[in-house]
């Protein structure tokens, strides 16, 4: 029991301390890929046009108004349906809005495109894990870890389900490791 308060407090200080680490630009384009992305255009103004609406998105999405971020990604995937950020940040905003299904669907989208795009990998286990699948989610924290095996987020959500399933001995050891990367020792 103390080890899940232990987790718990872990938790909370991740959120506010992973916060603080990112940069700017990460920030902003929050799907691990260039917010001008976009499937073979060919058209300067179209990607111009894309980095607009997506970028309003994200603006929207940052102030927590998530329908209005949908109806700029929407926009944007309108134009481009496979642009990767359009398609990361509508499931990111699914999310957020507890529309885990949807969120799911999009995610996977996101991973026919490109199956290593980590921000893909940990929310569609985040997702999972959200509703209940457990094991299935650590499947996916997995895959991103072997991929990018410092990203915070995938360590803390894989230490968190481990949690949830009762396995807090291993669920420490990725505590541990975020807090080792975010005071870099």
């Amino acid at each position: 029991m103390l080890a899940k308060l232990y987790l718990t407090l872990i938790y909370f200080s991740l959120s506010f301390v992973g916060l603080l680490s990112y940069s700017l630009t990460e920030a902003m384009t929050a799907d691990g890929a260039s917010i001008n992305q976009s499937s073979d255009i060919g058209n300067k103004s179209a990607a111009i046009d894309l980095n607009l609406l997506v970028g309003k998105g994200l603006e929207l999405y940052n102030m927590s108004d998530y329908q209005g971020a949908l109806t700029w990604f929407d926009r944007a995937l309108a134009i481009d349906p496979n642009n990767s950020s359009a398609i990361i940040n509508k499931a990111r905003t699914y999310y957020n809005l507890d529309k885990l299904q949807e969120a799911l669907q999009w995610f996977e989208k996101a991973l026919v495109t490109d199956p290593n795009n980590v921000v893909a990998l940990n929310g569609k286990a985040s997702a999972l894990a959200d509703m209940g699948q457990n094991e299935e989610a650590l499947r996916f924290y997995d895959k991103a870890l072997a991929i990018e095996p410092n990203n915070v987020n995938a360590l803390t959500n894989k230490g968190i389900t481990l949690s949830d399933l009762d396995k807090d001995q291993e669920a420490i050891v990725y505590m541990i490791e975020f807090w080792r990367l975010i005071l870099r020792i």
